[in-house]
């Protein structure tokens, strides 16, 4: 109300119920063959009776204050629904008949209500073999080679749906993923990211994703932080609660220095003697999976061939020899150096070695 006038309001999909009221006026007389046409507006619709926007009612006799209560319409979106009333009247034995007050209107505004919005949510976590709690902060690890499962929560955390969800996980380029591991299964895996088309979620529900990662067994050396980043929306997000659509979580590599020692670095034959047939075996232990070299070295210091290089296992390894060169020749008599490298040619371990031929 403003001054003293009545405005009414309706939102989309809100029932509007028109009252009409025919009254005839005459002191005396009946006013006969009334005929009243309704004219709707063209934004309403549900109406159950009439044709296009025009009702039309006939009356036989109208007596003094006949009401007629009209039919529950419905508004259209963001249109005023205007109702102008226009009755027609015939009385056939009343010759004085007056015309004022024989149309009448009304307005009621239909409104775009305020959007309904919601505030998703994402968190994350991940459980490997071991960690550390320090000041209440929880460091993971995990090893060369170790698969682990992270995990996704996603929370409608209001009262209203929220609307095309769509999560996409971003997880460190170096691990491996095993797609069927992937949950749920329609998750695409494109690249380094991970999207989910997850539709709507009901008022308050909660949803967990999860997928497997695996660690390449030749990490670099030192501390590798693998963090993954994931982030979640939905079309109806309030935008001032956009905190919570994203989230980090690191995991904690550490690959250690080489071990300097080589009591484990052993040759089956310190005099060589290839003619006899048997292979020179060369064995060595690594605490862990990497890329190194074995190299022949003659005694000062020049490298002959390359006999490996390649990504060793951890533990106990064993490489042949047949007593050739790369290139397939012969080396010859002599006194020689077999080494083993890291793969920037830091020397690890090295064994003299007699050929005789």
């Amino acid at each position: 109300m403003d001054n003293g006038d009545t405005t009414w309001f309706a939102f989309p999909g809100d029932s509007v119920c028109f009252k009409i009221t025919v009254r005839n006026n005459g002191s005396t007389e009946i006013a006969s063959n009334v005929i009243l046409t309704n004219f709707l507006p063209d934004s309403l619709f549900g109406a159950t009776f009439g044709s296009g926007d025009t009702l039309v009612f006939n009356f036989e006799t109208c007596p003094r204050a006949v009401r007629y209560d009209g039919g529950i319409l419905r508004c259209g979106r963001g249109q005023p629904a205007v109702l102008p009333v226009s009755v027609g009247q015939r009385c056939d034995s009343d010759r004085r008949q007056r015309r004022s007050g024989n149309t009448a209107s009304d307005t009621v505004y239909a409104l775009e209500p305020p959007p309904v919005l919601t505030d998703i949510s994402v968190t994350q976590f991940v459980e490997t073999d071991s960690f550390t709690v320090e000041n209440s902060d929880t460091t993971w690890y995990v090893a060369r080679g170790e698969t682990f499962t992270y995990r996704l929560k996603v929370t409608n955390e209001r009262d209203v749906i929220a609307e095309d969800v769509v999560l996409v996980d971003y997880f460190p380029p170096i691990l491996s993923i095993i797609s069927g591991s992937i949950n749920p299964p329609f998750g695409v895996l494109n690249g380094d990211s991970i999207e989910w088309d997850l539709g709507d979620f009901a008022p308050n529900e909660t949803r967990i994703l999860s997928f497997d990662a695996t660690v390449p067994t030749n990490m670099p050396q030192g501390e590798n932080l693998l963090t993954n980043r994931v982030v979640v929306q939905a079309t109806n997000q309030d935008p001032l609660t956009l905190a919570n659509n994203f989230a980090e979580f690191s995991v904690l590599n550490i690959v250690p220095p080489f071990r300097e020692g080589c009591e484990f670095f052993t040759l089956d034959f310190n005099v060589f003697e290839p003619q006899n047939g048997l292979p020179l075996g060369i064995n060595f232990e690594l605490e862990y999976s990497r890329e190194a070299t074995l190299e022949l070295l003659d005694i000062s210091g020049y490298r002959v061939t390359t006999l490996y290089r390649e990504v060793f296992d951890p533990g106990i390894n064993r490489r042949e020899w047949d007593g050739t060169t790369e290139n397939g020749l012969q080396v010859g008599s002599g006194t020689y150096i077999v080494t083993l490298k890291t793969f920037d040619s830091k020397l690890i371990c090295w064994k003299k070695v007699i050929i005789r031929r």
